[in-house]
């Protein structure tokens, strides 16, 4: 198996995601379960809580929503925590810390999920800081609320609530993200003291529909909205 994501509880018990389940290992090493998702339904994602507790995302694909369970050592599901709607887009999983439970994101933005409430609060949108959601690969909870994020080029990028960015943005639509063209705007972006380039994919807005997008697109340039670039 392909272990994606690991960590361990504070009672030594280490908690794997795979391609398609959870695998559990006790802290003597000895014992062993997986959680293995009812039929149409799937692992997305796990991760640990500022309050210590496994949890685990599943896509249940009949509901058409992805949920934040509790994950118990014996591999079995706990209570439900969180329910989130069925995007094009698989939302991602973060542990949470002193500041956020926990935290998730999904193409736009990023949110702090109040597992007590059963609440997410939206934190920013990422097309603010020139990133888009399927480009940040972990994001780490640094207290403070302050928020440490690794893209897919390896560069950590510093968030802190109330620091505004200085430059000037461009806003660069685009139809169909392509693993290129994010690498060269964040280079620039890196290196830029005057302008940040943000981008807005239109292909997301298909939804199934062929050509959406760019009918939205055509639609906000007659409106007036019009891109810089």
């Amino acid at each position: 198996f392909l272990p994606q994501s690991f960590f361990s509880d504070e009672d030594g018990n280490i908690y794997a995601q795979t391609d398609d389940c959870v695998l559990l290992i006790g802290a003597d090493g000895e014992r062993a379960y997986e959680l293995i998702p009812e039929s149409n339904s799937e692992v997305a994602g796990i991760a640990m809580s500022g309050g210590g507790e496994a949890c685990v995302l599943i896509h249940e694909k009949l509901k058409s929503v992805y949920t934040v369970y509790r994950l118990n050592p014996d591999g079995s599901l706990g209570g439900g925590l969180f329910e989130m709607p069925e995007a094009q887009i698989p939302p991602q999983l973060f542990n949470g810390g002193t500041s956020f439970d926990l935290l998730y994101s999904d193409y736009d933005e990023l949110y702090a999920i109040d597992t007590e409430n059963k609440s997410a609060e939206p934190l920013f949108e990422w097309v603010t800081h020139g990133l888009t959601g399927p480009f940040v690969f972990d994001v780490w909870d640094m207290s403070g609320r302050v928020l440490i994020c690794r893209n897919y080029t390896n560069e950590l990028i510093s968030f802190q609530e109330g620091a505004e960015d200085p430059r000037t943005v461009l806003r660069l639509a685009i139809y169909g993200e392509s693993f290129i063209l994010p690498q060269i705007i964040s280079e620039f972006n890196m290196n830029s003291d005057t302008y940040k380039i943000v981008v807005e994919d239109y292909a997301r807005y298909d939804e199934g529909v062929d050509g959406a997008g760019l009918m939205k697109l055509n639609t906000e340039i007659q409106a007036g909205k019009i891109p810089d670039m």
